[in-house]
């Protein structure tokens, strides 16, 4: 898999199926595709900016949070002070 920052739609496609829908999500099929979500996007995403997609399920978007964390302790990004991290594994 390449770099989170290079991923475009089809790699987005592929993270998102193969990290949220797959965990029953729901709402992020459109993620990549509707909301124009590139990878060196997806390593900034807030709750707010979840909000704002229109992903209102606090499950979800935790769902989703604790992948894009997921995904940047795999590629060794950093994790910034106002990142989402998950209280447990």
């Amino acid at each position: 898999m390449y770099g989170v920052w290079v991923w475009g739609n089809t790699w987005m496609q592929y993270w998102v199926w193969s990290s949220c829908t797959a965990k029953r999500t729901g709402h992020t099929t459109d993620l990549s595709l509707g909301e124009n979500i590139t990878g060196d996007s997806l390593i900034y995403m807030r709750h707010e900016d979840l909000k704002d997609m229109g992903i209102t399920s606090l499950g979800h978007r935790l769902t989703i949070l604790k992948a894009v964390y997921e995904t940047k302790m795999r590629q060794n990004i950093q994790i910034e002070e106002d990142s989402y991290v998950p209280l447990c594994g």
